[in-house]
């Protein structure tokens, strides 16, 4: 088989890399047709409706009708052996950095069909255009490995994004269960007993950067704290930079459901801005946020209570922090710990808070997030369930008609997340509002929401919104949280909690 040289060749050269190996349609959506099985990369999804097929063993390569050469729109998808076993980090920091032709975001946690991988937004520029797109990655098991990467021009990124999300969630995987068998090894820090919550400290950790790979390094933050004193010292972690945003990656010998979570900082405590945890499910908690602000002792220990009413199984935690606005230089943790009951040691206390992006934050009148922080004309949503993302910016659109206001609160970069609220222009009003399921027929008569993702639309069967504002002076602000179902796909659900603050009503 010949394929073009330049973009498309770098990417397929890649794929070929990581591994040791190298009919009629139907319209469901007008996204996707039959179903493809390979097998020597163990995997199958559905072909892209109206997109032509070129295999070469497991790698697999769509192309769009009307595709530009080199640039698409364009997926492939590959899987197969590694030569060597690798985790999803691993799998991913080779892929991205031999894809020298696209920069990649942070990726970010996903599951498809069992098997754990990482998401990341891309971007190019090849021959004076624009190159944006996704990728995708997932040790199906310790040596078995899946790749699909989606590219398109910037102005059909998002029709690209669509089907990209489409094929993903239809891929399944042969010969694996999608876990990795492990034996848990015994944290010698953690103590268990009847009557107490098991604590433990971290058994391994990565980070955003580390200012050396002994010193500073990410492992310095594994096991118990070691620093007595305040100051700089390399048995804490450090990044490499004193002003930049950064995160400190944990991982636990044992899953728990969390009472607890303490993080000790030697150095600059604190300008920890969110703490985020990482159920077994993979799926992202937020368990804390908020901003920098100068602390009294140092060293200093931050405790976060957790309070769940339902159980979710942690063994991840992810710190992030924010160095460039105080000028205090660098921040340094020693430790992390984690505290909480193993499966079935004890029964959750009734009626408490669910961290944000939880279910009953939708339908309960209370929000983790506030008002009094945001800047005027700006927003912030969480988005969890089928999605897990925070989003914070101030970019609004509006489709507003004659008899009701179509508000739009876009997530920054490719704009993957869209929150739109339909409220009516005749008697609105401020105060508790409970939202009514989305139906067309009654938009601009009742108050309804919904989110689109990668433009498919997710709408609102239950939720709320908080107007704190009277909105008859034109500015809307507010706290509000539902749970919306895809209408394309109807077993992906998701939350939406947030607030927003003087957006225009217009």
């Amino acid at each position: 088989m010949i394929y073009k040289k330049g973009f498309i060749l770098s990417l397929l050269v890649v794929f070929c890399l990581l591994a040791a190996s190298c009919g009629q349609a139907s319209r469901e959506g007008d996204l996707l047709g039959d179903e493809l099985i390979n097998q020597e990369g163990g995997f199958s999804l559905r072909k892209p409706f109206g997109y032509t097929m070129q295999m070469d063993g497991n790698v697999v390569n769509f192309t769009a009708p009307d595709a530009l050469p080199e640039i698409g729109p364009m997926l492939m998808a590959m899987g197969g052996t590694t030569m060597g076993e690798m985790d999803n980090d691993t799998l991913f920091e080779q892929t991205a950095s031999s894809l020298s032709v696209m920069e990649f975001s942070r990726p970010k946690k996903l599951t498809i069909n069992g098997v754990k991988g990482l998401l990341a937004d891309g971007k190019a520029e090849y021959d004076g255009q624009t190159v944006e797109g996704q990728l995708f990655v997932a040790m199906v098991n310790p040596t078995q490995q899946f790749s699909l990467i989606g590219f398109a021009p910037k102005d059909r990124s998002s029709e690209l994004i669509k089907v990209f999300d489409a094929v993903l969630g239809s891929t399944s995987f042969s010969g694996t269960s999608g876990e990795i068998p492990s034996s848990i090894q015994k944290n010698e820090s953690a103590s268990l007993t009847e009557t107490q919550p098991l604590r433990q400290w971290a058994s391994s950790a990565s980070a955003s950067s580390e200012y050396s790979s002994t010193d500073y390094s990410a492992l310095r933050a594994v096991g118990e704290p070691d620093v007595d004193s305040c100051g700089d010292n390399g048995n804490a972690w450090a990044s490499v930079d004193p002003d930049t945003d950064e995160w400190l990656e944990l991982t636990y010998d044992v899953a728990v459901v969390p009472t607890e979570i303490n993080i000790y900082q030697s150095y600059n405590p604190s300008q920890v801005v969110e703490v985020q945890m990482i159920d077994t499910d993979g799926q992202t908690w937020v368990a804390w946020s908020g901003v920098p602000e100068a602390v009294e002792n140092c060293p200093d220990l931050m405790t976060i209570t957790i309070e769940l009413d339902e159980e979710i199984l942690v063994d991840q935690l992810v710190v992030f922090i924010d160095q460039s606005t105080t000028g205090w230089g660098w921040t340094e943790i020693d430790a992390v710990e984690l505290v909480g009951y193993p499966a079935g040691q004890t029964p959750v206390a009734a009626g408490a808070q669910m961290p944000s992006g939880s279910e009953q934050s939708a339908s309960s009148g209370n929000s983790a997030f506030s008002t009094d922080s945001l800047a005027s004309g700006s927003f912030v949503y969480q988005v969890s369930g089928y999605e897990n993302d925070l989003i914070e910016s101030d970019s609004v659109s509006y489709n507003s008609t004659d008899t009701g206001y179509v508000v739009a609160l876009f997530s920054g970069g490719t704009g993957r997340y869209a929150v739109n609220f339909i409220l009516p222009k005749q008697d609105i009003k401020n105060g508790y509002i409970d939202l009514i399921p989305y139906d067309d027929r009654d938009a601009a008569k009742y108050y309804m929401g919904m989110i689109y993702i990668n433009a498919f639309p997710y709408k609102a069967d239950k939720g709320w919104i908080d107007i704190q504002s009277d909105p008859n002076n034109g500015l809307l602000t507010a706290t509000f949280s539902f749970t919306a179902q895809s209408s394309d796909f109807p077993d992906r659900f998701v939350t939406v909690e947030g607030a927003m603050k003087d957006i225009p009503l217009k």
